[in-house]
Protein backbone atom coordinates (compact mmCIF):
# COMPACT_ATOMS: atom_id res chain seq x y z
CA UNK A 1 0.00 0.00 0.00
CA UNK A 2 2.48 2.42 0.96
CA UNK A 3 4.18 1.42 -2.76
CA UNK A 4 1.06 2.98 -4.13
CA UNK A 5 1.18 5.93 -2.59
CA UNK A 6 4.56 6.66 -3.35
CA UNK A 7 3.96 6.26 -6.83
CA UNK A 8 1.02 8.29 -6.99
CA UNK A 9 3.26 11.02 -5.33
CA UNK A 10 6.14 10.40 -7.71
CA UNK A 11 3.33 11.21 -10.32
CA UNK A 12 1.80 14.18 -9.06
CA UNK A 13 5.29 15.78 -8.67
CA UNK A 14 6.21 14.71 -12.08
CA UNK A 15 3.33 16.85 -13.49
CA UNK A 16 3.66 19.70 -11.74
CA UNK A 17 7.70 20.10 -13.00
CA UNK A 18 6.32 19.50 -16.37
CA UNK A 19 3.80 22.52 -15.81
CA UNK A 20 6.86 24.59 -14.73
CA UNK A 21 8.51 24.44 -17.51
CA UNK A 22 6.58 25.34 -19.90
CA UNK A 23 7.64 27.37 -22.86
CA UNK A 24 7.46 31.02 -22.65
CA UNK A 25 4.58 31.57 -25.35
CA UNK A 26 2.53 28.91 -23.26
CA UNK A 27 2.71 31.36 -20.74
CA UNK A 28 1.18 35.10 -20.20
CA UNK A 29 2.68 36.90 -17.18
CA UNK A 30 0.50 39.00 -16.00
CA UNK A 31 0.39 40.60 -12.43
CA UNK A 32 1.34 43.94 -10.69
CA UNK A 33 2.04 45.48 -13.93
CA UNK A 34 4.82 43.28 -15.91
CA UNK A 35 3.57 41.42 -19.25
CA UNK A 36 5.00 38.97 -21.08
CA UNK A 37 3.47 37.61 -24.44
CA UNK A 38 4.64 35.80 -27.28
CA UNK A 39 2.71 35.44 -30.85
CA UNK A 40 3.82 34.49 -34.03
CA UNK A 41 7.50 34.46 -32.92
CA UNK A 42 7.21 38.37 -31.78
CA UNK A 43 7.71 38.61 -28.17
CA UNK A 44 6.80 41.92 -25.97
CA UNK A 45 8.23 42.19 -22.41
CA UNK A 46 7.14 45.17 -20.00
CA UNK A 47 9.49 45.89 -16.76
CA UNK A 48 8.80 47.63 -13.80
CA UNK A 49 6.81 50.59 -13.41
CA UNK A 50 9.51 53.18 -12.17
CA UNK A 51 9.73 57.07 -11.58
CA UNK A 52 9.81 59.56 -9.43
CA UNK A 53 8.23 63.08 -8.53
CA UNK A 54 8.95 65.75 -11.31
CA UNK A 55 8.35 70.03 -10.76
CA UNK A 56 7.98 71.68 -13.63
CA UNK A 57 9.69 75.11 -14.37
CA UNK A 58 6.46 76.91 -13.16
CA UNK A 59 6.88 74.24 -9.53
CA UNK A 60 3.99 72.26 -10.26
CA UNK A 61 4.47 68.72 -8.92
CA UNK A 62 3.48 65.60 -11.25
CA UNK A 63 3.79 62.23 -10.91
CA UNK A 64 6.24 61.35 -13.83
CA UNK A 65 6.49 57.11 -14.03
CA UNK A 66 7.69 55.03 -17.24
CA UNK A 67 8.14 51.58 -18.12
CA UNK A 68 10.97 49.82 -20.21
CA UNK A 69 9.73 47.33 -22.97
CA UNK A 70 11.57 44.98 -25.02
CA UNK A 71 10.03 43.47 -28.54
CA UNK A 72 11.94 40.83 -29.28
CA UNK A 73 11.89 39.28 -33.29
CA UNK A 74 12.41 35.21 -33.41
CA UNK A 75 10.62 34.79 -36.34
CA UNK A 76 12.66 34.14 -39.35
CA UNK A 77 11.46 37.29 -41.74
CA UNK A 78 11.94 41.16 -40.68
CA UNK A 79 9.42 42.79 -38.77
CA UNK A 80 8.32 46.40 -38.88
CA UNK A 81 7.37 48.26 -35.79
CA UNK A 82 5.48 51.88 -36.05
CA UNK A 83 4.77 53.45 -32.96
CA UNK A 84 2.24 56.53 -32.85
CA UNK A 85 -0.50 57.69 -30.30
CA UNK A 86 -3.07 58.42 -32.31
CA UNK A 87 -7.13 60.12 -32.78
CA UNK A 88 -7.88 57.67 -29.55
CA UNK A 89 -5.31 59.68 -27.63
CA UNK A 90 -6.16 63.03 -28.63
CA UNK A 91 -9.86 62.68 -27.93
CA UNK A 92 -9.03 61.80 -24.65
CA UNK A 93 -6.81 64.79 -23.63
CA UNK A 94 -9.42 66.45 -25.79
CA UNK A 95 -12.23 66.01 -23.91
CA UNK A 96 -10.30 65.89 -20.48
CA UNK A 97 -11.23 62.20 -19.43
CA UNK A 98 -7.35 61.70 -19.51
CA UNK A 99 -5.23 64.09 -17.19
CA UNK A 100 -1.91 62.40 -18.17
CA UNK A 101 0.31 62.86 -20.63
CA UNK A 102 1.44 59.48 -22.39
CA UNK A 103 4.27 59.75 -24.98
CA UNK A 104 7.29 57.62 -25.60
CA UNK A 105 10.73 59.02 -24.87
CA UNK A 106 13.15 59.84 -27.05
CA UNK A 107 15.83 56.84 -28.31
CA UNK A 108 18.63 59.20 -26.28
CA UNK A 109 16.44 59.23 -23.16
CA UNK A 110 15.93 55.46 -23.42
CA UNK A 111 17.64 53.30 -21.32
CA UNK A 112 18.66 50.10 -21.62
CA UNK A 113 17.22 47.25 -19.74
CA UNK A 114 15.14 48.43 -16.71
CA UNK A 115 17.23 50.24 -13.81
CA UNK A 116 16.10 51.96 -11.13
CA UNK A 117 16.46 55.85 -10.87
CA UNK A 118 17.34 58.19 -7.69
CA UNK A 119 17.24 61.54 -9.67
CA UNK A 120 16.24 62.99 -12.78
CA UNK A 121 18.88 63.82 -15.67
CA UNK A 122 19.41 67.13 -16.68
CA UNK A 123 18.27 65.85 -20.41
CA UNK A 124 15.02 64.44 -19.05
CA UNK A 125 14.20 67.44 -17.11
CA UNK A 126 14.63 69.98 -20.38
CA UNK A 127 12.98 67.40 -22.28
CA UNK A 128 9.85 66.89 -19.67
CA UNK A 129 10.11 71.19 -19.37
CA UNK A 130 9.65 72.35 -22.96
CA UNK A 131 8.98 69.24 -25.23
CA UNK A 132 6.60 66.66 -23.58
CA UNK A 133 4.23 67.89 -25.86
CA UNK A 134 5.64 67.29 -28.96
CA UNK A 135 4.18 63.56 -30.61
CA UNK A 136 7.21 61.07 -31.05
CA UNK A 137 6.73 58.61 -33.61
CA UNK A 138 8.92 55.39 -33.69
CA UNK A 139 9.27 53.59 -37.32
CA UNK A 140 11.73 50.57 -37.10
CA UNK A 141 12.51 47.74 -38.86
CA UNK A 142 13.47 44.51 -36.40
CA UNK A 143 15.46 42.01 -37.90
CA UNK A 144 15.27 38.16 -37.27
CA UNK A 145 16.91 37.74 -33.84
CA UNK A 146 17.17 41.38 -33.19
CA UNK A 147 15.35 43.25 -30.43
CA UNK A 148 14.68 46.42 -29.51
CA UNK A 149 14.21 48.62 -26.31
CA UNK A 150 11.59 51.33 -25.83
CA UNK A 151 10.46 53.53 -22.78
CA UNK A 152 7.07 54.37 -22.26
CA UNK A 153 6.05 57.14 -19.63
CA UNK A 154 3.18 59.06 -17.85
CA UNK A 155 3.16 62.34 -16.77
CA UNK A 156 0.08 63.19 -13.91
CA UNK A 157 -0.24 65.98 -12.18
CA UNK A 158 0.09 65.04 -8.47
CA UNK A 159 -3.39 66.42 -7.56
CA UNK A 160 -4.86 63.85 -10.42
CA UNK A 161 -2.93 60.73 -8.26
CA UNK A 162 -1.31 58.16 -10.61
CA UNK A 163 -1.69 55.23 -12.32
CA UNK A 164 -0.60 52.33 -10.21
CA UNK A 165 0.76 49.86 -13.32
CA UNK A 166 0.95 50.24 -17.02
CA UNK A 167 1.74 47.74 -19.53
CA UNK A 168 2.21 47.50 -23.51
CA UNK A 169 -0.19 44.79 -24.52
CA UNK A 170 -0.61 43.30 -28.09
CA UNK A 171 -3.45 41.39 -30.02
CA UNK A 172 -3.94 40.10 -33.31
CA UNK A 173 -7.03 42.49 -33.62
CA UNK A 174 -6.88 45.95 -33.66
CA UNK A 175 -8.57 48.85 -31.51
CA UNK A 176 -10.89 51.55 -32.30
CA UNK A 177 -13.34 53.73 -31.11
CA UNK A 178 -17.09 53.75 -32.01
CA UNK A 179 -18.21 57.67 -32.42
CA UNK A 180 -18.71 59.30 -29.04
CA UNK A 181 -17.91 56.14 -27.03
CA UNK A 182 -15.54 56.19 -24.22
CA UNK A 183 -11.94 54.58 -25.04
CA UNK A 184 -12.74 52.40 -22.25
CA UNK A 185 -15.33 50.73 -24.40
CA UNK A 186 -12.42 50.01 -26.97
CA UNK A 187 -13.88 47.54 -29.75
CA UNK A 188 -11.36 45.07 -32.02
CA UNK A 189 -11.95 45.24 -35.83
CA UNK A 190 -11.74 41.95 -37.49
CA UNK A 191 -8.32 40.29 -37.15
CA UNK A 192 -5.67 40.49 -39.66
CA UNK A 193 -3.38 37.51 -39.84
CA UNK A 194 0.23 40.06 -40.84
CA UNK A 195 -0.04 42.47 -38.69
CA UNK A 196 0.19 42.81 -34.97
CA UNK A 197 -1.55 45.12 -32.92
CA UNK A 198 -0.08 47.62 -30.01
CA UNK A 199 -2.15 49.10 -27.19
CA UNK A 200 -0.41 50.98 -23.79
CA UNK A 201 -2.68 49.56 -20.84
CA UNK A 202 -3.00 52.14 -17.86
CA UNK A 203 -4.58 49.57 -15.82
CA UNK A 204 -7.84 49.48 -15.11
CA UNK A 205 -8.37 53.01 -16.22
CA UNK A 206 -7.68 53.32 -20.19
CA UNK A 207 -5.99 51.17 -22.94
CA UNK A 208 -4.76 53.44 -25.69
CA UNK A 209 -3.98 51.72 -29.33
CA UNK A 210 -0.58 52.97 -30.01
CA UNK A 211 1.24 51.24 -32.83
CA UNK A 212 1.87 48.05 -34.72
CA UNK A 213 4.02 45.53 -35.61
CA UNK A 214 3.95 44.42 -39.86
CA UNK A 215 5.44 41.27 -40.90
CA UNK A 216 7.81 42.12 -44.10
CA UNK A 217 6.87 40.38 -46.80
Amino acid sequence: MAIKYLFKLLFVLGVCSCSNNLPKEHKDEKYFGNYYEKRFGISIENGQRQGFQYFDSMGVEYNYRYITTTITNDSLIPIRLLISFSKEYNYLRSNSSLKSKVFLLPRELTPYRQHFDNSMSKELKQFLDTDVHIPITLDKIINANEELVMTFAVLTPIKYGEYMNMELILSDQQFYLNAHDSIKNLIKAPANASTIYLGLNLVNSFIIPCGKISFSK
